[in-house]
């Protein structure tokens, strides 16, 4: 019994730590927050066991929400750019076998949702995890993969960036399954109070073909 109470204390103190959080501002405009959103991505964790304990996933999400909404209170900008690991909204990938892979996860959408819901605190959420570089907003479908054929359409003016192909092949295009897409890498710039965002393509890229090197404004 004392040994099975020295676990479960264990465990509780390395639930507390799960996420590591960090605020960096830039400027006095832009505030960038970045979050852990590898507790809440169930195939990651399956991938640690033995190395991090499965978390306490509403109160983790009820922890990051009232992170992000303290630091925002602390730090008023004009402009907060949330960063995480893994993506809020997605159009999923194919993966070598033409099986779709990705898509949405609803944890992280429940707390930029939660944390705009009075007003726009969070204007950009910027992820990797998926190989290619994509910008969705307002309007575009989405790949929910517990709901395959339902392809929610993102309703909130989040511009939801994803940059995933900087150091390794780019995942396939569902919708271009012959495309070979290689590296990339997005470039934010703040100027004059304005922010905008350029692509980098170094081959090709299956999304802003056309905008590459171009800086595209961003209105919220």
């Amino acid at each position: 019994n004392e040994n099975e109470n020295e676990n479960e204390n264990e465990n509780e103190n390395e639930n507390e730590n799960v996420n590591v959080n960090v605020n960096v501002n830039v400027k006095d405009n832009v505030l960038f927050i970045f979050i852990d959103t590898t507790p809440f991505v169930s195939g990651e964790k399956e991938k640690k066991k033995g190395k991090c304990v499965k978390p306490n996933i509403p109160g983790l999400i009820n922890k990051t929400k009232l992170y992000i909404t303290n630091k925002i209170k602390e730090n008023p900008h004009k402009y907060c750019i949330l960063v995480g690991h893994h993506p809020a909204y997605s159009k999923g990938h194919l993966n070598s076998e033409r099986e779709k892979k990705g898509g949405n996860n609803k944890e992280i959408i429940e707390i930029i949702e939660e944390v705009n819901k009075d007003k726009q605190n969070i204007h950009i959420y910027m992820c990797g995890h998926e190989h290619y570089l994509g910008v969705l907003k307002k309007g575009d479908k989405t790949y929910d993969p517990t709901k395959p054929l339902s392809n929610p359409v993102i309703d909130d003016n989040v511009l939801y960036v994803i940059s995933g192909c900087g150091g390794g092949d780019a995942d396939i295009d569902p919708n271009k399954p012959d495309s070979t897409p290689r590296y990339g890498f997005f470039e934010f710039i703040v100027e004059n109070d304005e922010l905008s965002y350029k692509i980098h393509k170094t081959y090709q890229i299956w999304r802003n073909n056309n905008n590459n090197n171009v800086s595209v404004p961003i209105n919220f």
